[in-house]
């Protein structure tokens, strides 16, 4: 029998855990379900475009579950061509945390999983559209009384020095979202990345990722090549190269009080044992 988390009841459930969900309704129900408090959305579903009538029905939902909303993320790519238009619907987005009385906006900068070549040749161009986009999404989350959060995500901002510089550079009051697996997409540790922006960190996003060299990949479409050339596969929580020991005791150092969400997307056929699994594994890692 799954245990009831224990985190100061602050666990999230972050990205559907099943690939028959197709509503964000049915996304608090699980929530409830599984003893999580919270979940954090994303771009899809009924949120695939910020809609704020739907926001509200949502929010009265969860309510009647007791379900709150962690955060509100959204994956675009803020330095492309199509920038100006991302950075808008962004804005959307922040006037749908404030419905869902969330305080924190998480929104991506940069192409995700891309070959990082394309990163390393327009380096300098991407850098100064992302900046200037955080900047005009900063202040406008500011203005309505949000906290815009990012993660070390992608090739562009990503790892302990990237990630200072861009603090510098953006010259705002952001705060941060540590991913135990991001961080991987840089060949760098998330135990090595907190330590360095524990003032700053207010989210958490858990998943596992196995790091594989070129001979020992299986050359599956969802391995995912990293800055440095090795291939990450995502995997259910202690079956990859995550130390969540070591970054939980990061987390207890920096006497985090936020909410631990748990990302986990679809893997495999059995996706309700795997849920199971991973929440169980969630918690062992914070009773220890």
């Amino acid at each position: 029998m799954l245990k009831k988390n224990i985190l100061n009841k602050r666990l999230a459930l972050y990205t559907p855990p099943f690939t028959t969900i197709t509503s964000y309704m049915e996304m608090v129900d699980i929530a409830e379900k599984y003893g999580f408090q919270a979940i954090e959305t994303i771009n899809a579903f009924e949120l695939s475009v910020p809609d704020l009538e739907f926001a509200k029905k949502l929010r009265q939902h969860a309510d009647e579950k007791n379900i709150t909303f962690a955060c509100v993320s959204v994956g675009l790519d803020l330095v492309g061509e199509d920038r100006e238009e991302a950075i808008q619907k962004v804005k959307g987005y922040a006037d749908v945390t404030k419905i869902l009385g969330s305080s924190y906006l998480h929104h991506t900068i940069a192409f995700e999983f891309q070959d990082p070549q394309i990163i390393k040749d327009n380096h300098d161009l991407f850098y100064e559209r992302g900046i200037v986009a955080v900047r005009e999404i900063y202040d406008y989350a500011e203005s309505i009384g949000i906290q815009a959060l990012y993660e070390e995500q992608g090739f562009l901002f990503n790892g302990v020095k990237a990630f200072q510089q861009f603090i510098q550079d953006v010259d705002r009051n952001i705060g941060i979202v540590a991913d135990f697996g991001n961080i991987m997409f840089v060949d760098e540790k998330v135990e090595d990345f907190m330590p360095h922006f524990s003032d700053r960190i207010m989210n958490v996003h858990v998943k596992d990722y196995l790091v594989m060299e070129e001979q020992e990949r299986e050359k599956r479409p969802e391995e995912y090549l990293t800055y440095y050339g090795n291939y990450l596969k995502e995997c259910k929580l202690g079956e990859g190269s995550v130390d969540f020991q070591n970054a939980f005791e990061q987390l207890k150092k920096m006497n985090y009080q936020g909410y631990i969400a748990l990302e986990c997307s679809p893997i495999g056929e059995h996706q309700q044992e795997n849920l199971e699994a991973n929440i169980q594994y969630l918690n062992n890692c914070i009773e220890k």
